[in-house]
């Protein structure tokens, strides 16, 4: 199939499951797309509904994802665009899923949207990137992305930091909470638990610490606990 430009109305539905659709314009998405195998090439991606990526397509855009609405990936994909957030959108990945958007820094994206990355880390290890450097997203544009409930951490959402590789993870924060004699960490996947008697260290890691860690106060009056990149 080949278009201009393609639309896929509010209420409205289309499944791919094998071919080629060509669209030598933008495709809109409103409603709701499966891609669930073939090819499918586009110069540009509206997106207000749902985009549900499974199976084994090939996806290739070429212009920029105007993003909002829901985007939900099951299979690797690195041929996403630039993101441009316009409005409040999600993004899910299943298990293994590696999801990389080009350089967006350059991009305009709404000050009062935020952009919500699902699942991460529960079926890992899941990948995200902006680029392939830390530059990939403005300081400004990754204030506005939020993680819910990343692996092993309480329900909510948390901030994102970028790594050198463009990769987008959750920001280390450590969750603590007590439990009469015991003292209850939890963190998100990639970071070492390290501890110290005061304050100012020395630190030391804790050697096969994962979240959730449970320290029995009563061995020590005085524990101090930070976290470090693996």
């Amino acid at each position: 199939m080949s278009s201009v430009n393609l639309g896929v109305g509010q209420s409205s539905f289309l499944g791919q499951d094998g071919g080629t659709n060509e669209v030598n314009g933008v495709l809109s998405i409103t409603g709701q797309y499966n891609l669930t195998g073939g090819r499918l090439s586009v110069n540009g991606i509206y997106l207000r509904g749902t985009f549900n990526i499974y199976n084994q397509p090939v996806l290739i855009n070429n212009g920029l994802i105007n993003f909002g609405g829901r985007l939900a990936v099951s299979v690797s994909q690195s041929s996403i665009g630039p993101l441009a957030l316009r409005t409040n959108g999600s993004i899910g990945l299943a298990g293994g899923v590696s999801l990389r958007f080009a350089d967006s820094s350059a991009t305009s994206w709404n000050t009062n949207s935020t952009l919500v990355i699902e699942s991460w880390g529960w079926g890992g290890p899941e990948h995200i990137y902006f680029g392939n450097s830390g530059s990939g997203l403005t300081a400004r544009q990754l204030a506005q992305v939020r993680f819910f409930t990343p692996h092993w951490l309480p329900e909510g959402y948390y901030p994102a930091r970028i790594l050198s590789t463009g990769e987008i993870v959750p920001a280390p924060i450590l969750q603590t909470s007590r439990s009469g004699h015991d003292f209850i960490l939890w963190w998100s996947d990639g970071y070492q638990l390290l501890t110290a008697t005061k304050v100012l260290g020395p630190y030391q890691p804790i050697s096969g610490a994962t979240s959730p860690y449970t320290f029995d106060m009563r061995t020590a009056p005085q524990r101090f606990f930070i976290l470090q990149g693996q």
